[in-house]
Parts: structure tokens; sequence; C-alpha cells
């Protein structure tokens, strides 16, 4: 599945787009304030990862990726750096930070580049944020609870029951 964006992929498949109850457009940073960027459109996807490179990225018991449209995305100020990252999945990451503190704040796809993916942390306001899957629950937490009407998967997710939660 190597296409260009991933609304394509899921509109091809007739699956909806789900819709956030985020204000657009929505906006987020790094932690000291130097890197700012914007969405203008909702989220695609929200998934809770956790797989232990989620983890150990986060220092937290799972990820939580916002799917975006890249298109809709922009930078507002500050610089970054960047870092290739080969993920549990085998899939390839390039993670933006910010320049000063090292924040991670999003990360494209190289094989999917209409598609970029908010680290949820670094949202203004990440409180209306609705997951609709949590994947790689097989090294997840022992204490993390997923609710019964939310899809989940041990590993790879199953993409048509993730739009479909």
């Amino acid at each position: 599945m190597r296409r260009n964006t991933t609304i394509r992929f899921l509109e091809a498949i007739g699956l909806d787009i789900p819709n956030m109850n985020l204000e657009l457009p929505f906006m987020g940073g790094c932690l000291c304030g130097a890197l700012r960027y914007q969405c203008a459109e909702a989220p695609v996807m929200v998934l809770c990862c956790h797989c232990t490179d989620c983890q150990r990225r986060t220092g937290s018991a799972f990820g939580i990726t916002v799917s975006v449209k890249s298109k809709s995305f922009r930078v507002l100020q500050g610089e970054t750096t960047s870092w290739l990252s080969i993920r549990q999945s085998g899939n390839k990451l390039l993670f933006q930070s910010c320049a000063i503190c090292g924040t991670r704040c999003w990360g494209e796809l190289p094989d999917i580049p209409a598609s970029t993916l908010i680290l949820g942390g670094t949202l203004d306001d990440a409180t209306s944020l609705k997951p609709n899957a949590h994947i790689y629950t097989s090294t997840k937490q022992p204490w993390v609870s997923i609710p019964d009407n939310i899809y989940s998967s041990e590993d790879m997710p199953d993409w048509h029951k993730v739009f479909s939660s």
C-alpha cells in the first residue's frame, strides 16, 4: 500500500474519515515555545500506540499519534532538527524536533508524504482527541485499560477496523 495519502486509501476502501471535535485550526508546539505549528483540518485518525518504541520515545506507557493531511499542516515559527527512526513495524519515520529544546513534535513517513504524524502531547489542547484505536497492545503496560468500544490490536492493526471504530 504505497499511496501518497492516507485519505485516498480510506476513501478507496469505502471508510468514513472520523471528525475530531478539535477547534480548527488547532495548534501546538514544543516545550520551550520556540517551535509552533498549526493544522487547518481535523485529524484523519488518532492512535494510541503501545509498542516499546513509543514507550521509550515518550517516556510513558504509550504514544499518541494524530495523523493529519500534510497540506493542512504548517510550521508557524522555529527551526527543527530531523532524526530518522526505523520503527518496530519496520516503517521509517522522520521525526522533527525543536532545534532548541529537542521536543519531538511530529513525524513524516517517507512512504506516505501526504500524511504528517503529530505527537499528541504537543497539541495546545488535546482534551477532545478521541482515539480510533490502540495498537501493539501485546506490549502495553499491564495497568493500562482499553475501553471495550475502541478497536485494539496486539500488533499491526487491521486498518478497516480502525477507521470503522
